[in-house]
């Protein structure tokens, strides 16, 4: 269920603001968010302190609905995709002795 017109208003005026004003109707409404998103039900529709926890809580599950999830991803090269240096470090990581200057297609049969 997502919030009426009228609601939603008032959940970005008090996302912008701080404030907010909501009738007995919007609060009604506001209660069924609230339990239908899993939160602590708004039991006491006059305590204003209620209204706007519920209030909080349905801006927070409705910016969690419309974030969009940050990726991130460290790739690993292919062997034959890495500068000599790369192939330097790697071989180093993995405590493979090389010579003195090996080359780099050395380093890749090393690595393979």
């Amino acid at each position: 269920m997502t919030p009426s017109k009228e609601l939603q208003g008032q959940l970005d005026r008090l996302k912008n603001t701080g404030a907010f004003t909501v009738s007995i109707i919007l609060k009604h409404e506001l209660a069924k968010l609230v339990k239908e998103y899993g939160y602590n039900e708004l039991l006491n529709l006059d305590c204003g302190t209620c209204v706007r926890q519920a209030m909080h809580n349905v801006n927070s599950y409705l910016n969690q609905l419309n974030a969009k999830p940050v990726l991130s991803f460290k790739g690993v090269k292919n062997v034959t995709e890495m500068n000599y240096q790369e192939l330097r470090k790697a071989v180093k990581a993995k405590g493979i002795k090389t010579g003195a200057n090996p080359t780099k297609s050395e380093l890749i049969k090393l690595l393979q």
